[in-house]
């Protein structure tokens, strides 16, 4: 389904205010658990100092880009450590200069989390500086995103697409009922490193993926088939299965599949399959028996594309 996103955006308000209003159909049990137990990393800033002395206090210091802090005599790894254990650290190696240090150490800023949004209102990597949901990292890229394009197929989206992709994978939670229907059972609490996918609802294109020598966007501005989507991606690699050509579409959480004989098609024993807007066309490696064993690699091949595709340009320089 194509909206255009001012209606989404006004979904996500009104729904933000319900959320606020202390609804408890939230799934908080299906919310991360990274801030329980924080785990310092580079760009974090840090207030230090020694209890009893503040002529020795560091004021804010920095977790280096390579994890490491240094507080008077003590140069230490910090990086993937919690507050409790970098104390304790500091502590012990300011032992052969203080007699029983007691080092104070409190957060000041945290810059080192950070979730990436991908979607036609605003895309970019925020940092997560709180336990945040969904609905709070769409909110917080509107207002703060650094790409929001103006006019054009930008300014639609395809919920049915939307999606959570965690630690490369698809999180099973359905985006366009939270955001169309209110349901907040969907909105989970995120995790660092989260990407959170709408695809744009502009644009004739269907993916193609997999064993081409070419993956990726085609144009479908004018009938398009299987095969003519192939060959304009470079045609099949060495290692395709051309026997069995799996095409998925529709909503990435319900899709209808279809199986396509490729060499049945191209001697003439059964016409071409003709293509629509946003179908993702997956040509295996393998054999493969049911189009359900490879419609979850379909589906990842192409999230991974889009995310891939937009962090290579974009967010490289901010992950590590």
């Amino acid at each position: 389904m194509k909206i255009p996103i001012e209606i989404i955006l006004l979904a996500c308000l009104f729904t933000c205010e319900m959320a606020s209003a202390g609804s408890d159909e939230g799934d908080a049990s299906a919310g991360a658990s990274w801030h329980a137990r924080y785990k310092l990393g580079a760009g974090d800033l840090l207030n230090l100092g020694m209890y009893g002395h503040p002529e020795l206090s560091g004021g804010q210091i920095a977790v280096q880009p390579d994890g490491n802090v240094t507080f008077l005599q003590a140069n230490v790894q910090a990086e993937g450590l919690s507050i409790d254990e970098l104390r304790t650290k500091i502590e012990s190696a300011l032992e052969q200069f203080y007699k029983h240090p007691r080092v104070i150490v409190s957060p000041a800023e945290l810059h080192s989390k950070k979730y990436f949004v991908i979607a036609p209102s605003g895309s970019g990597a925020y940092t997560m500086d709180r336990p945040l949901t969904i609905l709070d990292a769409l909110a917080r890229s509107r207002r703060e995103g650094n790409e929001n394009t103006n006019g054009g197929t930008g300014n639609f989206a395809d919920l049915s697409r939307a999606t959570l992709i965690r630690r490369g994978k698809r999180v099973p939670v359905n985006i366009e009922a939270l955001l169309l229907k209110g349901d907040l059972r969907q909105n989970i609490e995120l995790e660092p490193n989260d990407y959170i996918y709408i695809a744009s609802g502009g644009g004739d294109e269907v993916y193609v993926l997999g064993e081409v020598l070419l993956p990726g966007i085609q144009s479908a501005a004018s009938p398009l088939s299987v095969i003519g989507a192939i060959t304009a991606r470079g045609g099949f690699s060495k290692a395709a299965y051309r026997q069995r050509v799996l095409v998925v579409r529709g909503s990435l959480s319900n899709p209808r599949t279809f199986v396509i004989n490729t060499n049945a098609t191209l001697k003439g024993r059964s016409p071409d399959f003709v293509l629509e807007p946003r179908d993702i066309v997956f040509v295996g490696a393998r054999p493969w028996h049911f189009a359900e064993d490879l419609t979850d690699m379909a589906v990842s091949a192409y999230l991974t594309g889009s995310v891939s595709a937009w962090t290579g340009s974009r967010v490289s320089p901010l992950i590590q």
